[in-house]
């Protein structure tokens, strides 16, 4: 008993020093030390105590713009959801009868913090397409001025990264009851209530910060893993009979996260590695699905857009040797014949580009002198890969 009193006062200061502390290793002491509290309180100090502060202070938006409220409100933000995050590692048993909870306050925060409406999201709304990388990157010039890509704990990118990851730890810790809550319809109609989550994880695809970026690809694969390219819903949705939103099956759903997946995979240069893995993996499954659901347009549409990233002559190099690694998941992961009939020049035509591309000097060797021999290198050997496998 006497633990459990001192419990809660733990608690709150190490959720302060988690939050405030300067000091990266402190933070993730002060993490573990909270993961070593919730792991030994009872169920009913977790539920009644622990738990309430995390939503209360997830729940704490602050509509202000520009103010010291407004940077307060993210703060308070951040900490509840890093507070939601650890419970759902560490008491999942606990957190799957909240799982709806947190989705719901989830949406609320993504919906304010990526400062759009829920009309703009729907998926029948027509939305420019030409240029799109370009206004990707001017997005992100942008936000390095304002320093909203910056390293500031206040920022609204900080609150973005922070609820995506938890709803990565909820899709991964909470099992059928976070599959639910994932595709909660809401309300449609409403400009209020906060849009599906899949709406929104499209919309933060194409934000500026890379971070970002990366961690809503990770969600975007933990979603896509339920589902195969045949039947775009899980079993656990198929069998609850609960109405929900499915992304894949909807009109023009496939269409515009392909869309965003090629956004983010042209912005090669300022991508992390973790981002184009999980990018790449993601577009894979969706050019597998267009086949499969668009009678092949769908597939021949974004294998061209794919196409043209690898071989744009004016931004080659890392864009070129993510496509080749792109290309190199497609063939191990799609089998059917019909599809290498109609797409395999599209690779040949890549792979081609890189080979002819490398600068050799006399004795055949890659020149030195040139930019980024290393790279180069990189690109011959996954594009002769890449051919080898088409050619069997």
């Amino acid at each position: 008993l006497e633990k459990q009193a001192y419990a809660q006062l733990f608690f709150l200061a190490m959720t302060l020093q988690l939050l405030n502390d300067g000091s990266l290793k402190c933070r993730v002491k002060a993490a573990d030390v909270i993961a070593s509290l919730v792991r030994r309180v009872s169920k009913e100090l977790l539920s009644e105590q622990f738990l309430q502060f995390g939503l209360k202070w997830m729940g704490s938006l602050d509509n202000s713009e520009g103010s010291d409220s407004s940077a307060s409100s993210r703060s308070l933000v951040i900490a509840g959801v890093q507070v939601c995050s650890l419970l759902v590692q560490h008491r999942a048993d606990i957190m799957k009868r909240q799982a709806a909870t947190l989705f719901l306050l989830a949406r609320t925060a993504l919906l304010r913090y990526l400062h759009c409406r829920p009309a703009d999201l729907l998926l029948e709304a027509p939305r420019k397409e030409v240029g799109e990388e370009e206004q990707v990157e001017v997005a992100q010039e942008k936000a390095e001025e304002e320093g909203i890509a910056g390293s500031g704990e206040g920022a609204d990118w900080a609150v973005l990264y922070q609820v995506l990851l938890l709803l990565e730890r909820c899709l991964t810790h909470l099992g059928p009851a976070a599959e639910l809550a994932c595709v909660d319809p809401g309300d449609l109609s409403s400009d209020t209530s906060p849009p599906p989550l899949m709406l929104l994880v499209l919309e933060a695809l194409l934000f500026p910060h890379a971070w970002v970026r990366a961690v809503c690809c990770r969600l975007l694969l933990l979603y896509l893993s339920q589902r195969d390219v045949t039947r775009l819903t899980s079993d656990a949705i198929s069998a609850s009979n609960l109405p929900s939103f499915e992304l894949l099956t909807r009109p023009n759903g496939l269409y515009q996260l392909g869309r965003r997946l090629c956004v983010c995979l042209s912005q090669a240069g300022q991508a992390t590695g973790a981002l184009v893995e999980a990018a790449s993996a993601a577009a894979v499954f969706t050019v597998r699905a267009m086949f499969r659901q668009t009678e092949g347009d769908g597939a021949a549409w974004l294998m061209q857009r794919l196409r043209g990233v690898g071989t744009d002559s004016q931004r080659t190099g890392p864009r070129r040797l993510l496509v080749l690694r792109l290309y190199l998941l497609l063939l191990r992961e799609e089998q059917d014949p019909l599809f290498w009939t109609r797409f395999s020049h599209h690779l040949v035509e890549v792979a081609s580009r890189a080979c002819l591309s490398v600068q050799p000097a006399q004795g055949g060797l890659l020149d030195s002198s040139s930019p980024e021999p290393q790279q180069q290198q990189q690109q011959q050997q996954v594009a002769e890969e890449v051919l080898a496998l088409v050619e069997q």
